[in-house]
C-alpha cells in the first residue's frame, strides 16, 4: 500500500489483467470522461462514451477508436474550451 495515498485517505488495488487477441485496451484522463455534453440524457462525456460508444469501440483498430472518441466528443461538447487535459492511449491486442 502507499504510504503518501494512505495519509490521504486514499485506497487502491492492485490487479493483474490478461488480455487477449482482438481485446481493446484504452486508457484516459479524467479530462476526456468529465467533459459537460449537450446530450441531457447522458450528465456528462464518461457517461455518453459508456453508453454509446464504447459497446461498439472494439471493432476498430486504435487508430480509428481514437478518432471516434475524439470526433465525439468535440460533437458533443457545450463548449469547445478545454480547461482539463485530455490524453487518449489505445491498442489492439494481436
Amino acid at each position: 500500500m502507499n504510504q503518501y495515498l494512505t495519509s490521504l485517505g486514499k485506497q487502491y488495488e492492485n490487479n493483474l489483467y490478461t488480455f487477449e487477441q482482438g481485446d481493446l485496451f484504452l486508457l484516459y484522463t479524467d479530462g476526456l470522461i468529465e467533459k459537460r455534453i449537450a446530450d441531457t440524457r447522458h450528465k456528462d462525456y464518461g457517461h455518453y462514451m459508456e453508453n454509446e460508444i464504447l459497446p461498439t469501440l472494439y471493432q476498430y483498430k486504435s487508430e480509428e477508436a481514437i478518432d471516434i472518441l475524439y470526433s465525439n466528443l468535440n460533437k458533443q461538447c457545450i463548449t469547445k474550451n478545454f480547461k482539463d487535459d485530455i490524453c487518449i492511449i489505445c491498442m489492439n491486442i494481436e
